[in-house]
């Protein structure tokens, strides 16, 4: 008759907080009862420690504090590892997780380490120096020179820029334009609505030490796009000898608009508001074409009169 094969191991006994107590000995009957009693994640011995933690890092440019980052370890347990910050021998925080901001005055450097630990043991990380910065002195911002105002929005100006650096470095960044405030508390981006024309604008940036100006830069803001309006003012004069002068408002719309001057209805030249026609004794009549790339329209049309001398009375 075969034997019965029979297998020893340890399992934990807890006390009434639920921590581990001492190990009884237990004679089970098989390998196959003792893998259903414990479950396979459970372990016995060393197999339940945490794995090693080779990549703990503390950092070393932060003012007044250290930020420790680490991998969590892999423990052969039900439970996962708790994490607790040493420096030396000494513990310093428990039951931390990954990143963890450790605060101190600086100027401070120390050497730290992780401790994971489960409830069949502990393991400890590797070594790493970790340095908090004492804080800088307070400073003013510096000064923005990229500032940057757009030239062709329609109603409006894009401005762009640099943040300012200082300390603190919270800052406050007001928009000017022709040196007067326009918006308090901006960002870069800023889409400030205007009427369309042209301004100079910049921005301050503020921080409670002190504040800085950035340089100055033009912006230009366009209207919608539209067919010129009528011109209903249009002039030739009469009494100029040897040429014809032509008068007019320019029409309103977008984009640019140009002036063609019709004479008899046939095109002379490209004019602006003032032009001066040479042409010796004559009358024609005239009127100008306001053209862009949304339409054009005819002003009124005038009779124009050259003469070829000025007769003048002598008494």
């Amino acid at each position: 008759m075969a034997r019965l094969q029979t297998t020893r191991t340890y399992l934990p006994i807890y006390d009434e907080s639920g921590a581990p107590s001492v190990h009884s000995r237990v004679t089970l009957k098989s390998y196959g009862d003792a893998m259903s009693s414990l479950g396979a994640s459970l372990y016995s011995g060393s197999e339940g420690k945490p794995s090693a933690i080779t990549d703990f890092f503390a950092s070393e440019e932060f003012f007044n504090e250290i930020v420790m980052t680490w991998s969590d370890a892999i423990g052969g347990c039900q439970s996962l590892p708790i994490y607790n910050l040493y420096k030396g021998t000494s513990l310093l925080i428990s039951d931390i997780t990954s990143p963890y901001p450790y605060q101190v005055t600086g100027p401070f450097t120390a050497d730290f380490y992780i401790r994971a630990t489960t409830e069949y043991g502990s393991t400890n990380s590797n070594l790493d120096s970790g340095t908090a910065r004492s804080e800088s002195p307070s400073t003013s911002p510096s000064e923005i020179d990229d500032f940057v105002a757009s030239d062709d929005e329609v109603g409006k100006i894009i401005v762009t820029f640099s943040n300012s650096f200082g300390n603190p470095s919270l800052m406050q960044y007001d928009l000017y334009q022709d040196y007067i405030l326009v918006q308090a508390d901006i960002s870069s981006g800023y889409e400030y609505e205007t009427g369309f024309g042209t301004n100079d604008y910049y921005v301050t940036a503020t921080n409670t030490t002190g504040s800085s100006i950035s340089n100055t830069d033009s912006g230009t803001s366009v209207p919608q796009n539209s067919i010129p309006s009528i011109i209903d003012d249009f002039e030739a004069s009469d009494h100029e000898e040897n040429k014809i002068i032509m008068t007019f408002s320019e029409a309103i719309g977008y984009p640019h608009i140009t002036y063609r001057l019709l004479q008899d209805d046939v095109y002379v030249t490209n004019i602006t508001p003032g032009y001066e026609l040479v042409i010796p004794s004559a009358t024609h009549t005239y009127r100008v074409l306001a053209i862009n790339t949304e339409g054009e329209r005819l002003s009124n049309e005038d009779v124009g009169t050259s003469v070829s001398s000025l007769l003048w009375n002598v008494t």
